[in-house]
């Protein structure tokens, strides 16, 4: 395997890992879209349903992002060991840090819209 197909497919690993950031920051927008629009106006059923769905399909791409980076880190570690500077795996582990954050900032955020509704 030569060098250009390393940096090939090592470029597809980080192409894949940005689209699954890209569908997470997609996830996270519709929950809290849903929170400031209809978060006052869900049952417990519907606002169970919806926060269920967010959390696996968030957790699911922001999982998947991080596989990405970290395949695309051995990946490197594996065929240019000597030149590699493991960037790859700090970029995965900060944007799986705030994609996590994320996530409960996004819970918090349907819980506050739930709760100042049901103080009013």
């Amino acid at each position: 395997m030569g060098i250009i197909d390393i940096i090939d497919q090592t470029r597809e690993m980080v192409m894949a890992a940005m689209t699954a950031s890209t569908l997470y920051l997609t996830v996270v927008s519709g929950y809290l879209i849903a929170a400031y629009v209809a978060g006052n106006g869900l049952s417990n059923f519907q606002l169970l349903f919806v926060t269920a769905l967010f959390v696996a399909f968030a957790s699911f791409f922001s999982l998947g992002s991080f596989g990405y980076f970290v395949g695309a880190h051995n990946f490197m570690t594996v065929y240019q060991p000597e030149t590699y500077n493991d960037l790859y795996i700090t970029y995965g582990y900060w944007i799986f840090s705030a994609q996590i954050l994320g996530i409960i900032g996004s819970l918090v955020f349907m819980y506050q819209a739930q709760k100042s509704c049901a103080d009013t």
